[in-house]
């Protein structure tokens, strides 16, 4: 039985250089190499190992055929996480906001850390509820 695309977008087979911050208590930062990418979701590997359900940041650098700079930045949720036969963690995120800047306009991204585009809608209320500790209150 052939399989069912069940994807909402197209995937694009793209080996691109990616930073990737993990957010938490304590930020950690890692490179790596992107194995896909689309505007939902991104699939890297890297050497430091990541957690299903952690929030992370990462950066993208494109190089278009004229020579200038593109760089992805973005944010999301690790889905998936698997190790490959080399031993490097294959990482699967969903892509909750992103924006490209032009290259030099890299400080705009993060100097905006409260400003930044936030998803709408469903998919929004999901983003903040992962990105807020839900504290138990004291008994």
């Amino acid at each position: 039985m052939p399989s069912v695309e069940r994807r909402r977008a197209g995937r694009y087979p793209l080996q691109l250089p990616i930073e990737i911050t993990r957010i938490g208590r304590v930020p950690s930062a890692a490179v790596g190499v992107t194995q896909n990418i689309s505007s939902r979701g991104v699939q890297f590997s890297s050497d430091l190992p990541f957690a299903t359900g952690k929030t992370i940041e990462f950066k993208v650098k494109i190089q278009p055929g004229n020579g200038s700079e593109v760089v992805l930045y973005g944010a999301g949720n690790v889905v998936r996480v698997e190790v490959d036969p080399s031993g490097r963690c294959v990482v699967a995120a969903t892509v909750e906001r992103f924006e490209f800047l032009r290259a030099g306009a890299e400080a705009s991204w993060e100097e905006r850390a409260g400003n930044r585009p936030r998803p709408r809608g469903r998919r929004a209320r999901s983003f903040r509820k992962s990105l807020v500790r839900r504290r138990k209150p004291p008994a």
